[in-house]
């Protein structure tokens, strides 16, 4: 069920960059706030593995996090998700 959900979102370019399908893993704050970005402008790009300053800029610009919440490495945005649907 969960891997028929995120097939639906990548045929909305809402997916990570890469081929790798990893549903058990942990996603990290950077990934999960490229995924809401893309979910809210299409045709965003963000090279993953260059800074996040750009990534991070454009969520705050957004207003899916404040600048306080910037933490790339952290495993949660508990309630984002939803505030931002």
């Amino acid at each position: 069920m969960q891997r028929k959900k995120i097939n639906i979102l990548a045929e909305f370019g809402i997916a990570l960059p890469g081929d790798e399908f990893r549903p058990d893993d942990k996603i990290n704050q950077r990934d999960f706030l490229y995924l809401l970005i893309k979910a809210k402008e299409p045709y965003y790009y963000y090279d993953i593995d260059n800074s996040d300053d750009n990534l991070y800029n454009s969520a705050i610009r957004l207003g899916i996090i404040k600048e306080e919440e910037r933490d790339a490495e952290k495993k949660s945005l508990q309630g984002k998700w939803e505030q931002n649907i």
